[in-house]
């Protein structure tokens, strides 16, 4: 088996999902990381965002999507709870955009972490679409997190 090395979000991930004992693709689900994290979910036909005030989390979801992109939109706007604080608004653009950036790669992480992923055989032809079903995200964002777990492990 080859070695993985986990980066410090992945640490952090995996420590904060253990910790709330997040261990299969099923107790990833929006309603059980919502119970988890104390996050309100309110569905929204604009696009998805978050709001962090007074201590309410809450994640407007954009319901106009298939459940693949509802879930992909939800690990992004989670890392904005769980890793930023404040009001974007006000902020430079390169700040905001780095925000979204960090967002997008805890999102990744998040939806799909390695301590799950490990048990799965990564060289199986149908992998792909296996786990995409599994854990409900889009193919690319599959594929996406499925090259940076390959780039991480040890030839």
């Amino acid at each position: 088996m080859q070695r993985y090395f986990y980066s410090h979000l992945e640490d952090w991930v995996s420590d904060l999902y253990i910790k709330n004992q997040i261990y299969t693709a099923k107790e990833l689900s929006v309603e059980n990381l919502a119970n988890v994290f104390n996050v309100e979910v309110i569905p929204n036909e604009e696009v998805s965002v978050c709001r962090n005030s007074y201590g309410e989390r809450i994640i407007f979801l954009n319901i106009n999507q298939n459940p693949e992109e509802i879930n992909a939109d939800f690990f992004h706007e989670l890392g904005h709870l769980l890793r930023h604080e404040g009001h974007t608004e006000y902020l430079y653009e390169d700040y905001t955009r780095y925000l979204e950036w960090d967002a997008q790669r805890f999102a990744y992480v998040a939806a799909l972490p390695w301590h799950i992923l490990k048990h799965y055989n990564l060289n199986d032809r149908k992998i792909v679409n296996k786990i995409s079903s599994e854990f409900c995200l889009p193919i690319n964002f599959t594929v996406t997190r499925l090259f940076q777990i390959k780039r991480r492990m040890e030839p």
